[in-house]
């Protein structure tokens, strides 16, 4: 995929769901359990830690051979 001149790569990084709620304040149910009842405990977030996700150290790019597209 790669030219033999200037090529522009972009690289998007992802996180994880975990890392996301992570310290964050749970919502407020109490509208959703007036009009449905409990249908769930939330679970207890407030000792949830980040975990490391994303890239990890250097990024290289490694060569190799094209695939020949003999059919």
């Amino acid at each position: 995929m790669l030219h033999a001149r200037a090529n522009t790569l972009r690289i998007t990084v992802g996180n994880l769901a975990i890392n996301r709620m992570a310290g964050r304040a749970q919502p407020d149910y109490r509208l959703l359990r007036l009009r449905y009842g409990v249908r769930f405990e939330p679970q207890d977030m407030d000792e949830v830690k980040p975990v490391p996700a994303g890239l990890f150290g250097p990024i290289r790019l490694v060569p190799r051979a094209a695939a020949s597209s003999a059919f």
